[in-house]
């Protein structure tokens, strides 16, 4: 990498199987070395216990995942508690300043990582300054004994987040149990358990997927570690927001969402089509048909009035003109022979009807009913066994799941607004590369696969691999041997 890369830990992350069990042995070490040298006279209460063991877990994920992506890049600890106090809601309960300090001081004392930087207070960091620490050869060796990879490592998130106002820092709210709170988890758990059944991966060739680490995206070891999603409700009330996040394939730039996969197998993209104005009208009691982003102006202009149109429904008083360097299409009233009050006014005169609407940041209520309509969508899809990627109002799924996304569509759009929404499919690039015969061969000898029969044979991974995509490929095929294993 041109520059080393500095991360700052992820508390949330873990590790599984084999290094988890690796990471254990270290703990157990630990506490005896503790119990040996009189530094402790009685076994850790319980609490303590817990807390030691999933912060050294998520303490060697880290640093773990760091030296994958660059053995010379570091990892931020923050040694402060409210660091941790403050990300409660997030992290749970086990993870704490005590457990990651104490864990860090036993591994320099065992020499396997090195300190590069010392964290500190800084007057304009609330939080204090993180202490950059980088593994060292001899732990990444014994952690990496035998069959080990990126599978090796997880990402436990809440299913729920509800977020403070934007005045208030934004920060995670603690959360009431009740009947409401256990509805809304019991949805996102179940869209979950299906989505850690199926392998989604990013069919793009090695050379490729090396690029997206050198701009940042940490691919591919979020393909492992960000396949479940959470809701964020937002301004301390339910009422606002709901979206799902938190999987890898709303983290990637949407050019790439093309060449996405689910079980080895190609995908479409499937939205609907200018879905807030049309809720917006529906309270009004109007189906409205057209295209609500044409509004007499030329088509090049449609992607500006979309994104005007978003501003006006999600902030509150007048929009903003397009910012120079924003990623916004531009606006030029020399150009378009017009102000940029009279292209805004423009869009009001052809929405009279639910004018009085913009600028009150309607836009958040109608996340939460986009996002519980995405909810209705993928249990709906669930239940015919199938299994999508939601990016907000679009989904993702296998293209031989077609006709049941759009069935599901229907119904849940039906069901929960009462109106119908064109749906659109969007468009893939025809030269992407066909591996579906190469692919499929790991399929087809699983299917095939009877181990009750006389004289079976066991499955073995395809060695034939597409030129520049064989990471790929072997990613696909751990995950179908891993599919039988759970299957047999």
């Amino acid at each position: 990498m041109s520059r080393r890369s500095r991360l700052l830990m992820d508390a949330c992350l873990s590790m599984t199987g084999p290094m988890a069990d690796r990471c254990q042995g270290f703990v157990d070490d630990m506490n005896s070395q503790e119990m040996n040298t009189g530094t402790r006279t009685r076994a850790l209460k319980e609490k303590d216990k817990l807390a030691r063991e999933a912060s050294a877990r998520m303490l060697m994920a880290n640093l773990y995942q760091q030296w994958k992506v660059d053995p010379k890049g570091t990892v931020g600890v923050m040694r402060t508690k409210n660091w941790y106090s403050g990300r409660r809601e997030e992290i749970g309960p086990n993870i704490t300043c005590r457990g990651v300090t104490s864990f860090l001081d036993y591994l320099s004392g065992r020499h396997l990582f090195e300190i590069v930087s010392e964290g500190r207070k800084h007057p304009d960091a609330r939080e204090g300054i993180p202490t950059q620490v980088r593994a060292k050869q001899g732990l990444i060796d014994y952690l990496e004994q035998g069959d080990v990879s990126s599978s090796g490592l997880s990402r436990t998130y809440p299913p729920i987040i509800l977020k403070a106002s934007r005045a208030e820092g934004k920060k995670p709210l603690r959360l009431e149990r009740n009947e409401v709170m256990e509805k809304l988890e019991a949805g996102v758990n179940r869209i979950n358990a299906l989505l850690l059944k199926r392998w989604a991966d990013l069919a793009i060739p090695d050379a490729d997927m090396a690029k997206l680490r050198e701009e940042g995206i940490n691919l591919p070891a979020r393909l492992y570690t960000h396949r479940t999603v959470y809701r964020v409700f937002n301004n301390g009330s339910f009422d606002q927001g709901g979206r799902f996040y938190g999987g890898w394939w709303q983290q990637i730039p949407s050019r790439l969402r093309q060449h996405i996969t689910i079980n080895g197998m190609p995908t479409v993209e499937m939205d609907y089509s200018a879905l807030h104005p049309r809720l917006i009208y529906a309270e009004r009691g109007i189906q409205y048909e057209g295209d609500p982003y044409d509004v007499g102006l030329d088509e090049s202009l449609r992607p500006l009035v979309k994104v005007t149109f978003q501003k006006l429904i999600n902030g509150v008083g007048y929009p903003r003109h397009p910012r120079p360097g924003s990623g916004e299409p531009s606006f030029d009233a020399v150009e378009m022979g017009m102000s940029w009050r009279q292209f805004v006014d423009t869009i009001k005169d052809h929405h009279s009807s639910i004018s009085d609407l913009f600028g009150t940041g309607i836009g958040l209520r109608l996340q939460r009913k986009d996002s519980d309509i995405a909810q209705a969508v993928m249990l709906e899809f669930n239940d015919f066994g199938a299994v999508m990627l939601p990016v907000h109002d679009s989904f993702i799924v296998s293209g031989l799941d077609l006709g049941f996304l759009q069935l599901a569509m229907d119904q849940s759009m039906e069901k929960h607004s009462g109106i119908r929404v064109p749906i659109k499919i969007k468009e893939k690039d025809k030269a992407l590369p066909n591996m579906n015969p190469e692919l499929a061969k790991h399929w087809d000898e699983y299917d095939s696969y009877n181990p009750a029969a006389e004289r079976h044979v066991e499955p073995r991974l395809t060695d034939q691999f597409v030129d520049g995509y064989s990471a790929y490929q072997e990613r696909v095929g751990q995950a179908v041997r891993q599919h039988h294993e759970l299957t047999f």
